[in-house]
């Protein structure tokens, strides 16, 4: 079965009193469209969820009132099967609080895709997508709950994309004047050895990045790590952000016990330019592992490179992106304890995984002011390695990448969309599967043909005092 309307959009923090608005709202696609236009960069220093500007309100307005209840649900039809949801999101927004709760129901069958989940009642699989709770002035935010995480310089960040099952954590940051500096800790899914036994995983990073006073300058800077166990419990020397990791591993009483090496870091850099308004250039790369001797392996190394437009072609508003991405063979996996860079069988970080590379394309053209035209092309070559598989980065030097054998996908979505007063209406063709099925799973596929999707939008709000 295809995902085929999971857009990730950056959405700034605007004005207290605004709600944020999660992964799956229709919003989205008209976020979208002001981000390419404007190139506000300070969109990418924001927290996940973002809250929603006033601009894309024009066909779904949410009420302004201190609480707001939305409800989702989404009928698809396909040649080769459905994928009906329920999406029911609550939001309040008091002060400088802010609260979040997103429910998300679907077909069982497709557990997996969504939630990395076998478990299901009745036909029917269900999640809390998002519950936090968040506090926030001009120099301070902290947000405590599940929600997904996103850092880098795009929406399909090799990072962290927000892409996989949301999980619990704590997000901390202070705003020092151009400055931002940010730590993250929490729990990912837990694992389990062939006698039962729990493989507690927990996630740590921290972060710093500058904008430039101008805007059209954003750098970022950090590193990020998952550490795994069965006694492992939060490590707090973790959550420094003063303190690299790599120097841990000097200190004899911070090295993990039992069998293995399990905890798996990686640095990452990125930056995005504003080389003019409506256009903007990005780039982020990832150092999993780098030889600085001659140890015969191969560096475990991915870079993401491309750039954002909006324009006018025949006097209609028309956007697009161009990226090219690499993931080494061994990047995002690790010879630990469940260390691989994945959370319930979904990539944390690019969404086709490691051992690929790729060339994507995207354009959206708005016909009308409520109907567009979406042409999505991806060219991938995605070798032998998986999410799931073992660490093997040993003599390997001279072997190719991708690895043997090396499978090429053209992925290929085309759909004409109308945004209505209570809903969207979708008609489309395409081939492309879900993210976690190429990354995790390595499955191979030949299906395609046409969709019809419908999605209603219907809420309320109220006051709280």
């Amino acid at each position: 079965m295809k995902k085929y309307f999971y857009l990730n959009i950056f959405i700034p923090l605007l004005l207290v009193g605004q709600h944020p608005v999660t992964l799956y709202d229709p919003l989205f696609a008209l976020q979208l469209q002001s981000l390419k236009f404007n190139q506000e960069l300070d969109v990418y220093k924001e927290s996940n969820p973002w809250i929603n500007t006033s601009q894309a309100q024009k066909y779904y307005p949410l009420k302004e009132t201190q609480a707001n209840i939305r409800i989702l649900p989404q009928a698809f039809f396909a040649e080769n099967g459905t994928d009906h949801q329920f999406n029911l999101w609550t939001s309040a927004t008091l002060d400088n609080i802010t609260m979040l709760a997103d429910v998300r129901l679907i077909q069982a069958e497709h557990n997996m895709d969504y939630f990395g989940s076998e478990y299901s009642r009745s036909g029917i699989n269900g999640r809390v997508n998002t519950a936090f709770v968040r506090y926030e002035n001009d120099r301070y935010l902290a947000q405590f709950g599940r929600s997904p995480v996103v850092w880098g310089s795009t929406y399909s960040s090799i990072i962290q994309s927000g892409l996989a099952p949301s999980y619990e954590h704590f997000d901390g940051k202070i705003n020092m004047g151009d400055f931002t500096v940010e730590v993250l800790g929490g729990q990912l899914g837990s694992e389990y050895l062939s006698d039962g036994t729990r493989i507690k995983r927990y996630i740590s990073g921290h972060q710093v990045n500058w904008l430039s006073c101008n805007n059209s300058l954003l750098i970022g800077v950090g590193e990020q790590i998952i550490y795994t166990g069965q006694n492992r419990s939060l490590e707090w020397v973790y959550l420094n952000p003063f303190v690299p990791y790599v120097f841990t591993a000097f200190d004899k009483d911070e090295e993990p016990t039992g069998a293995g090496d399990n905890d798996n870091s990686i640095i990452f850099m990125y930056l995005r330019y504003n080389y003019k308004p409506n256009l903007s250039v990005y780039s982020e790369m990832i150092i999993d592992d780098y030889q600085l001797d001659d140890t015969g392996r191969q560096n475990a190394l991915g870079i993401n490179v491309g750039l954002d437009w909006g324009t006018h072609i025949f006097n209609k508003p028309t956007t697009g992106s161009l990226s090219y991405t690499q993931i080494d063979s061994w990047s995002y996996i690790h010879h630990g304890q469940f260390t691989n860079w994945e959370n319930r069988s979904h990539p944390i970080g690019y969404y086709y995984g490691l051992d690929v590379r790729s060339v994507g394309m995207l354009t959206d053209i708005w016909v009308t002011p409520s109907l567009y035209l979406n042409l999505d092309y991806t060219y991938v070559e995605k070798g032998n390695n998986l999410l799931s598989s073992g660490w093997g980065n040993d003599v390997t030097e001279a072997d190719p990448f991708p690895s043997v054998p090396v499978t090429v996908y053209h992925f290929v979505n085309i759909s004409l969309s109308r945004y209505m007063k209570n809903g969207l209406l979708e008609l489309g063709w395409s081939n492309k599967p879900f993210d976690n099925q190429i990354a995790h799973d390595g499955q191979y596929f030949t299906d395609y043909g046409l969709y019809l999707k419908y999605q209603l939008v219907w809420g309320f709000g109220f006051d709280l005092e």
